[in-house]
């Protein structure tokens, strides 16, 4: 140990030293025999920081650290993406590797790591000491390594740092679900647990999978509404506006209006709903029936985006689209926002092919300006594709829902979303199923098959080369 450089930690009431708890460390006890290997001369300052460590604590011990006039090499030992499957963990590990390559601090607030102060001080030396240029050696997970279909995983990511700049600039990372239904057979089987019955099996030790991305959208299927309001509608939904501070608690951050439900409880509901949303600290977009210029919602500071995101919410859905105020919403949020996400509630209901109107519609949007196109609204899943490079998600089918009928009905998809700063966008996809309404991801031969019948349903060209198990490329 380097008795100076400790002393000097802890007499300037930086940390403490305490051997007791380093040697229980298993983080530092791993890593001492490879360092006495490779540096056989070496001394060492194992130092732990508490997940709460105060980032003006982290400034003071990077500073005593880059001010030393000894040749000092900073190791973070941190766990990557754990208690997850492996294609939940590719996911939420990218933008961890756009952290390490970019060195965005703001983006490291996001990352499903244990240890964020431990890469907080790692970045920060590196800036003082000009060396930003990150090189990943390895990037593996135990299921890989394993060769098994886990449901709980560590991943591994093991690079260094020279001198020089970022070699990455900040990336974007967005969650989409399709659509959630929170009232009739759904609200009997939650009962008062709420979300934490419908998000039990989804959740991950933790709560890990609503964890590692900027934002997490969802289509909400119906309105909020004090009580409930008598409607000619055979079907009319109503929920409990209780629920949108349990949907904020689970990470999610706005949700699109646009479908044909949101006017069940009448219109002055649709009003009572954004104002229950907005009270919750959750954004909203879009309408039923008209294609309103001021239901865009941009990402916010809250979010940590490393660039502002536009939200339009589309309904075709017993109402017909005015392109020219579809085209106007598209120009002023393209002035407002860097990128656009489109959210469209169109198509057949239990059709798995999306039909000519959605992929007419759906190359228009992108032809003025559309970044990428999110569907919903058959209650299953249909095909994806990348038109002019960007995806369109023709549907992701049900996330939260009471249509128990069908095998299709209580199977959906879930999309990441990785959006370069030079606006290439990568994706992920994470099918699930539902058993009364309770979430789980798809393992083994489920997965394997109905991953199987996406790539063959959706028409990608040929150039690109596909895994949907793990990374759309």
């Amino acid at each position: 140990v380097n008795k100076k450089l400790v002393a000097s930690i802890a007499d300037k009431k930086i940390g403490i030293n305490n051997e007791e708890v380093v040697g229980d460390e298993h983080s530092i006890s791993t890593l001492v025999p490879f360092v006495k290997k490779t540096w056989p001369n070496a001394k060492i300052v194992p130092i732990i920081l508490k997940n709460n460590t105060d980032e003006s604590r982290i400034d003071e011990l990077v500073k005593l650290l880059a001010d030393s006039k000894e040749k000092i090499l900073v190791l973070a030992s941190v766990d990557f993406s754990h208690y997850l499957p492996k294609n939940v963990a590719d996911f939420h590990d990218e933008l961890s590797l756009n952290v390490l390559e970019s060195g965005s601090q703001t983006n490291l607030k996001e990352l499903e790591v244990d240890s964020k102060p431990s890469l907080s001080a790692l970045l920060k030396y590196n800036k003082l000491k000009e060396a930003e240029n990150f090189t990943v050696f390895s990037h593996t997970n135990s299921a890989e390594i394993m060769g098994k279909d886990l449901a709980e995983t560590t991943s591994h990511i093991i690079g260094a740092y020279t001198s020089g700049l970022p070699a990455k600039k900040p990336a974007a990372s967005l969650q989409f679900f399709g659509d959630i239904m929170l009232d009739r057979s759904v609200a009997k089987v939650m009962g008062t647990d709420g979300l934490d019955y419908l998000f039990a099996n989804l959740r991950g030790r933790e709560d890990r999978f609503f964890e590692g991305m900027h934002m997490l959208v969802a289509n909400l299927e119906g309105p909020f509404a004090p009580t409930r309001v008598p409607t000619s509608k055979s079907i009319a939904f109503r929920f409990d506006s209780k629920l949108a501070n349990d949907l904020k608690q689970y990470g999610f951050d706005a949700f699109s209006l646009a479908n044909n439900h949101t006017v069940d409880m009448g219109w002055k509901n649709v009003d009572f709903t954004k104002q229950v949303l907005k009270d919750a600290g959750l954004g909203s977009f879009g309408n039923q029936y008209d294609e309103d210029a001021g239901d865009i919602y941009i990402s916010g500071e809250e979010q940590n985006l490393p660039f502002k995101v536009a939200f339009v919410g589309l309904s075709t859905v017993g109402n017909e689209l005015d392109m020219t105020v579809v085209k106007q919403m598209i120009t002023k949020a393209k002035q407002q926002a860097k990128f656009l996400i489109i959210n469209i509630h169109w198509g057949e209901e239990y059709q798995q092919k999306s039909n000519k109107f959605q992929q007419e519609l759906g190359h228009k949007l992108i032809d003025l300006g559309a970044d990428a196109i999110i569907g919903h609204h058959p209650h299953v899943v249909q095909e994806m594709e990348r038109y002019k490079g960007k995806p369109i998600f023709y549907s992701l089918g049900n996330f939260i829902f009471d249509q128990y009928f069908s095998k299709e009905t209580q199977e959906g998809l879930s999309i990441g979303l990785i959006i370069a700063d030079d606006g290439k966008i990568t994706w992920h996809v994470f099918p699930f199923f539902s058993k009364k309404s309770q979430v789980q991801l798809m393992t083994g031969e489920r997965k394997d098959k109905f991953l199987s019948w996406f790539h063959r349903s959706s028409p990608l060209e040929d150039q690109y080369k596909v895994d949907f198990g793990n990374n759309l490329e």
